[in-house]
């Protein structure tokens, strides 16, 4: 009988019943596995040896070999079993069905991963090397983490000027937009008008030149100057109505914007004394945290460290938790 050795074949014997005397005809089931290529063919009318073979263990003997209880308990697993797939054959069906591609996804995963042997090597070597320098800097670590806790303390001290500055922001951000269309307009109204206003500061000079007697009151304009002065000033006298009315336009909106911008760099720089120096302060000194945080670096390049343990109960029981809603969307699962 040759079998191939590249695969495992099920063979499906019909046992006669003079093979076996007082044996009714029934069917037999083999599993051969072929072992490696190395092997061969099996010769014909060969045989296997019996110590390379063994029996599938009944069911009986197994249920035999168990304690009453968890005789008991498989049997009512078994049961249950029976009871939960009957009749649920299409459904199986169709799981086995979708979970092929998936099956075959998580085998080229795996062959990806093995193929990456070496390089997966290599990282847990360097989280091996980065866990170890982290360890020897757990006095610094500490540090940080406290640094980090007086941070968000003195955060959520200022939760409600915080609150409000980002309130007004969204209408600051509006009124600028709004300024800076506005600024469009008259941005193409001044070049027209500072085109027109070129002749006008050409004869300035020798127009200022003239007026010097009378800037310094010395004396009057003689008179003879008047008509010249006159005519260098008219030309720009022409614009003033349009540039007027057009600053009179934008600059309440330029008002505005500015003030909001005071208020919020205000905010920013306001120093309240004693325990709570203000932003500024706290500004800095994340900064200086942050220059803390990126001191490790490798041969890979500068590396984050940082730890922050906080439990639900007390994210959701302080203006963090609110905070992080606003600004992330998101309260990390809590």
């Amino acid at each position: 009988m040759e079998i191939d050795p590249n695969k495992m074949r099920r063979l499906y014997l019909n046992a006669a019943a003079d093979l076996v005397p007082n044996t009714p005809l029934k069917d037999m089931q083999v599993d051969i596995y072929p072992g490696s290529p190395s092997a061969g063919v099996l010769p014909h009318g060969a045989t296997i040896p019996i110590a390379q073979t063994t029996s599938p263990t009944d069911s009986d003997d197994l249920l035999d070999s168990l304690d009453s209880d968890t005789r008991s308990w498989f049997t009512s697993l078994i049961a249950n079993l029976d009871q939960g797939t009957t009749g649920r054959g299409k459904d199986i069906k169709a799981l086995l069905t979708a979970l092929g591609p998936t099956s075959a996804q998580l085998r080229q995963v795996g062959d990806l991963l093995a193929a990456r042997r070496h390089v997966i090597a290599q990282l847990v070597h360097n989280f091996g090397v980065l866990t170890k320098a982290t360890s020897a800097k757990d006095a610094q670590l500490q540090t940080v983490v406290q640094a980090g806790n007086t941070t968000i303390q003195a955060l959520a001290g200022q939760d409600v000027a915080l609150r409000s500055a980002i309130e007004r922001l969204p209408g600051t951000l509006a009124t600028t937009r709004t300024t800076l269309a506005d600024l469009t307009t008259f941005s193409t109204v001044l070049g027209p008008t500072a085109t027109a206003l070129l002749p006008t500061a050409r004869k300035l000079p020798s127009t200022l030149s003239g007026a010097r007697t009378l800037f310094e009151g010395a004396a009057l304009i003689p008179l003879a100057q008047i008509p010249p002065f006159v005519n260098a000033v008219l030309p720009l006298a022409s614009q003033l109505p349009g540039v007027t009315g057009n600053l009179n336009t934008e600059v309440p909106q330029l008002i505005s914007s500015f003030k909001v911008l005071s208020y919020t760099s205000n905010e920013l720089a306001y120093n309240g004394g004693g325990g709570n120096p203000g932003f500024l302060y706290w500004l800095s000194w994340f900064a200086h945290n942050i220059n803390s945080m990126l001191s490790v670096a490798d041969a890979h390049g500068v590396a984050w460290r940082g730890l922050i343990i906080v439990s639900c109960g007390s994210l959701k029981g302080s203006v963090v938790g609110p905070l992080l809603e606003t600004l992330l969307g998101t309260t990390f699962g809590c």
